[in-house]
């Protein structure tokens, strides 16, 4: 981790918070340690597939939230047809 805050600036608290937030959302995971110990992350196999599974919900979530605000209802307009054997 301190290979990292130094690579990007940031503090060795927030390259930890950062690592924490992408292994509980399952962005990377740790498949062992190297020599001193230190731990080995990965990115999981099926990461393309999950990138497409999050926009799919995306999608469906704003769908949902299109049907959650109810339309006023209006009664149809009556449909006027004409006459197909007119009065002569």
């Amino acid at each position: 981790m301190e290979e990292v805050a130094e690579r990007t600036g940031l503090t060795l608290d927030r390259v930890h918070e950062c690592l924490r937030m992408l292994i509980k959302r399952g962005r990377v995971r740790q498949v062992g340690l190297a020599g001193e110990g230190t731990p080995v992350y990965v990115l999981p196999q099926s990461a393309g597939r999950s990138a497409r599974r999050q926009a799919r919900s995306r999608k469906k979530r704003l769908r949902l939230r299109a049907f959650a605000h109810p339309t006023p209802l209006r009664r149809p307009e009556p449909v006027v047809r004409p006459d197909p054997y007119p009065d002569e």
